[in-house]
């Protein structure tokens, strides 16, 4: 064997080895679509970098999401709470994601604990026994805020003829499982006594509170969700981010 042909063959080895360990150190990520182990985790992987946002995609950052204002008048009872931000979503447990091909359904389950930031307008009689009044920052803290959100999506040809998920609508369902942290201020004229009678009843009663106050803000970070993952799953071909 000649000098050059040697050189040839050691080359080619050496480029087949090397193909080989790349191959072996950053395997295919992609998941089946009806693997939901893998699909869980590799949401779990890219969470944070989804929840920065995507500029360039018209992703908006969903940490400190704004919120439209959200506004309850309801038995006697007033509030209003502006400038509203919801954040903790960069601290998400993903607990499952799992595809149904048949019914063109893609669940997510997570937790994490939601922590909303406003401007608060408060009057009239909570809960038909607590006279309250006053405006002011405050935030709400839910401890460990449990969420299903159930996507319901078509597949439909892109630009390219290529296949993609195209989100048409949503369903969710949530819990607070372990409670309930409120800060208002500037309640009662200043009046301590009251501001901690108000923030305990609060507190203890968190679970009436979701339960009857809670859908007016859950709904709006539910929306924000699915608009960033509609553009998403919009945006590259199925065969791009999963095996399909």
């Amino acid at each position: 064997m000649t000098q050059k042909a040697k050189i040839f063959s050691v080359t080619i080895l050496f480029v087949v080895t090397f193909l080989q360990l790349s191959n072996a150190i950053h395997p295919d990520t992609r998941c089946s679509l009806a693997d939901s182990p893998c699909l869980t985790k590799q949401t779990q992987k890219k969470l944070k970098e989804f929840v920065n946002g995507n500029p360039k995609l018209g992703i908006q950052p969903l940490d400190k999401v704004p919120l439209d204002p959200i506004i309850v008048a309801a038995d006697n009872f007033f509030f209003n709470w502006t400038d509203v931000k919801a954040g903790g979503l960069k601290n998400a447990i993903i607990d499952n994601v799992s595809i149904n091909m048949d019914l063109k359904t893609m669940r997510v389950l997570f937790h994490t604990d939601i922590i909303l930031e406003f401007y608060s307008v408060l009057d009239g009689v909570l809960l038909s026994v607590l006279p309250v009044n006053g405006s002011g920052r405050g935030d709400l803290t839910l401890k460990t805020m449990q969420m299903e959100i159930l996507f319901v999506f078509d597949i439909i040809k892109d630009e390219n003829g290529k296949d993609v998920m195209d989100l048409k609508t949503y369903y969710y369902g949530y819990d607070t499982a372990d409670g309930v942290i409120s800060r208002l201020e500037n309640l009662y004229n200043g009046d301590k006594k009251k501001s901690d009678l108000l923030h305990n009843l609060v507190n203890e009663s968190w679970r009436i509170m979701v339960s009857n106050f809670g859908a007016f803000f859950q709904r709006k970070i539910t929306s924000k969700i699915f608009d960033a993952v509609k553009i998403f799953m919009r945006s590259r071909p199925l065969e791009e981010l999963a095996l399909y």
